[in-house]
């Protein structure tokens, strides 16, 4: 497989307040062209002239691609890519801005899209705050078939004014704000939308279905919304209402306000014919962004009157383990080492050091890099794997989680550790048969074992991933970090349990003194 430091502009606030203080407060005028997006064809219009029917105004944001790369590559630019992995890129909407809500981060905004005909739009921005009585809602069409995709609310930034913020580029910190990437519940995936294959959840056929998707922390607010799609002629079943609990969260436009974004995974299509139709479903994602706010003021102090509980999770874990793999796993270790007699080898092991749950980090007040309920991660932590440079490489291997049921969809992914975005990854599907390099057919569960090797240049071999210099990719001097995600354990349709699985592992390879 061959693959500025970012500051809150006070300037563009003062130019966006003025020019949305000018914009007329009918909603019909808030509402730009509509785009070419199959959301249930005159429905969306019906829906949203029930919501103002309903005393709400209407503003319409878009879906779009986030672009992490386009932000924290180019040289002056000192933001963090977050683990970005580019080969499966995360899309996201885009929420207009209302008047009286303060700024929001520059790289956040509006990219455009040309297919479209939209152009690039300061007052939509990926990072949003909420009104305790708003909704935001997502009106489209699922994506063909893959082997994972998820929707997933998360708080982004959080007001922390004390001392000992460090002074860091934004994001992670821009004081008096900083990034507290975390869920607050369960994760929306094929398992569980409701969607016009899928009604109230129940099994069937969830791509390429019609679904409708709320975010709110007001059961009323929900209601409403609810009852304005039903009247357009939305099928309730196909209906999903994603939580915001009040009682966690600091809702509102003030300065010491949240901020928001959400995110939308899809990965790895099921058949090979329909990887261009899932590239471009990503890149122009099918789906119309209404954010629904009530036409009187905002509540104060700033509380949902009728909240949410905070919600349930999903169970994880099934009582079963890949355990009786450990005998297999470790002769493959030995069988790798004894490949390359010549050269030294440094061992390391992955463990869950990053992405726990969002209530883990909520609770700690700490940044978990968004993570998914849906997903066991596992990354090499705190260890020093030094550089990857043209006379060294990696071998990972392991348990192919996907083959023994614990993940749907499983990838390996090798960033380098200052500017975090990966050029491309391996997914489970290449994974296997890669143990075969090293042990000899007819090896039990050998379909259950994988060995792959990154390096800077894999030459003709075939179980190896190269990993260019560069953004995206690792330049020469940064230090390896390698992460591996596991999603969606379909008997309990969200992430294994940490304890039941083999946790990955890596060697480094490197010539001899």
């Amino acid at each position: 497989m061959k693959p500025s430091i970012v500051r809150v502009s006070i300037a563009a606030l003062v130019v966006a307040l003025l020019t949305l203080c000018m914009l007329p407060v009918t909603s019909h005028n808030l509402i730009p062209a509509l785009q070419q997006v199959n959301a249930g064809g005159d429905k969306a219009d019906k829906f949203v002239s029930y919501l103002e029917r309903d005393g709400f105004v209407v503003r319409e944001g878009a879906m779009a691609q986030f672009p992490m790369d386009e932000r924290c590559c180019p040289g002056d630019s000192q933001l963090p890519c977050s683990f970005f992995n580019q080969a499966s890129k995360y899309m996201v909407p885009f929420v207009p801005r209302l008047p009286e809500q303060p700024l929001f981060p520059e790289y956040s905004w509006y990219p455009g899209n040309p297919v479209t005909g939209d152009p690039p739009n300061p007052e939509w921005s990926g990072t949003w705050q909420l009104r305790p009585d708003e909704a935001i809602v997502l009106v489209g069409t699922t994506p063909p078939p893959v082997r994972y995709f998820g929707l997933q609310s998360y708080i982004f930034f959080r007001y922390n004014p004390g001392p000992g913020v460090p002074t860091e580029p934004c994001p992670p910190y821009c004081p008096p704000f900083q990034r507290f990437w975390n869920n607050f519940g369960d994760q929306t995936n094929q398992l569980t939308i409701h969607s016009a294959g899928t009604p109230n959840g129940t099994p069937g056929d969830p791509f390429r279905k019609l679904t409708i998707y709320i975010v709110t922390a007001d059961q009323t607010i929900d209601a409403r919304v609810r009852e304005a799609a039903r009247r357009a002629g939305y099928p309730p079943p196909i209906i999903n209402t994603e939580p915001m609990p009040d009682s966690l969260l600091n809702l509102g436009l003030g300065e010491t306000s949240d901020s928001f974004n959400l995110l939308f995974r899809a990965a790895l299509a099921l058949d090979p014919e329909d990887a261009q139709e899932l590239l471009d479903y990503k890149a122009h994602p099918p789906f119309r962004v209404f954010r629904v706010t009530p036409d009187t003021p905002a509540p104060d102090p700033p509380v949902a009157a009728d909240p949410f509980p905070i919600p349930e999770f999903r169970r994880h874990g099934t009582g079963e383990t890949e355990f009786y793999l450990l005998p297999a796993v470790e002769e493959l270790r030995e069988a790798i080492l004894a490949t390359y007699p010549g050269l030294v080898a440094q061992e390391f092991k992955s463990d869950q050091e990053v992405c726990h749950h969002g209530l883990y980090g909520i609770e700690q007040k700490v940044d978990d890099i968004g993570p998914s309920m849906d997903s066991l991660y596992l990354d090499t932590g705190q260890q020093d794997l030094g550089t990857l440079g043209p006379d060294n490489f990696f071998i990972v291997y392991g348990v192919n989680h996907q083959q023994t049921g614990k993940a749907m969809y499983m990838n390996v992914t090798m960033y380098g550790k200052t500017k975090q975005i990966a050029a491309n990854q391996v997914p489970d599907p290449d994974l296997l048969g890669s143990a075969e390099d090293y042990l000899p057919a007819g090896y039990p569960d050998l379909d259950k074992l994988y060995a792959y090797k990154f390096a800077r240049d894999c030459g003709e071999e075939e179980n190896c991933l190269e990993i260019p210099y560069g953004c995206p990719g690792m330049a020469a001097d940064e230090a390896a970090y390698i992460i591996w995600r596991n999603y969606l354990e379909a008997a309990t349709k969200t992430g294994a349990d940490r304890a039941e699985v083999i946790l990955d592992r890596a060697i480094k390879f490197s010539p001899a003194p």
